[in-house]
């Protein structure tokens, strides 16, 4: 066998939801659910899943739900910055949402200059504890992205030409990106209730208020754990389904 195949082998995708973790790669294809459904249910999850799971020695991918990631699109700054410098740039320009910038982990692209720039936030101490249960099971961590970043290095090349709304949504979370000639333009994280198509819509009419951007037009949606009548969004909103999964956790992977 080639090296590169043995390589994927050797890979265990995983994704973390509130609760519920999935499980993928090398003959494995498995979710775990655990009866608390947060941060602590998802690692007691984790937990379970590993230790019933031949993973030990593997590398890994991990997904996270956008419930414990903060999302951002900021305009980008006025020059190039090295790394650290970026560090402190960001911490200035996010320090109203993130008032303890020690407390957060945070990770963006590295686009060209004078590109907006997507900044995902998560939690120090929840992100210590993954990797310290992650060592436990002998798994090393190749890479740790929230959803949107997955599904970008998936949509991105096939959205490149076009402009509309993306709505990724899982239970109780909407993540809303209007995108422009395949660009993000904008960016908001919202909950979501029990009924997720009129919600959606209601989010898009407000962004479309405070963007500028029509309300009208393509809509791609992500969709993992939540059904609805996507159909009946209304207001001249033509809804296109990339992906649509039954479970939580499953559809972090798609």
């Amino acid at each position: 066998m080639s090296p590169s195949w043995v390589d994927r082998l050797r890979l265990l995708r995983i994704a973390l939801a509130p609760g519920r973790v999935a499980l993928t790669g090398g003959g494995i294809e498995r979710v775990f659910e655990h009866g608390t459904a947060d941060w602590t249910g998802a690692l007691a999850a984790l937990d379970g899943a590993l230790a019933a799971v031949p993973a030990r020695g593997r590398r890994a991918e991990v997904v996270l739900s956008h419930h414990f990631a903060r999302l951002y699109l900021l305009a980008p700054p006025a020059v190039w910055l090295r790394p650290d410098e970026m560090r402190a740039w960001l911490d200035e320009r996010l320090s109203e949402a993130l008032p303890d910038p020690r407390a957060w982990h945070l990770v963006w692209d590295d686009g060209p200059p004078g590109r907006t720039v997507t900044v995902a936030a998560m939690p120090r101490a929840a992100l210590d504890e993954l990797r310290t249960l992650l060592v436990r099971h002998r798994l090393r961590a190749r890479s740790l992205r929230p959803w949107l970043a997955r599904l970008w290095q998936r949509r991105g090349h096939a959205l490149r030409r076009y402009s509309g709304w993306h709505g990724m949504l899982e239970p109780g979370r909407l993540l809303l990106a209007r995108i422009e000639r395949g660009r993000l333009a904008s960016l908001c994280q919202r909950r979501l209730g029990a009924q997720p198509a009129l919600e959606l819509a209601g989010h898009i009419a407000r962004q479309a208020l405070l963007t500028g951007a029509p309300a009208h037009g393509p809509i791609w949606l992500d969709l993992a754990g939540v059904r609805d009548d996507w159909q009946n969004l209304g207001g001249g909103l033509a809804p296109r389904i990339l992906a649509d999964r039954a479970d939580a956790a499953r559809g972090l992977l798609t």
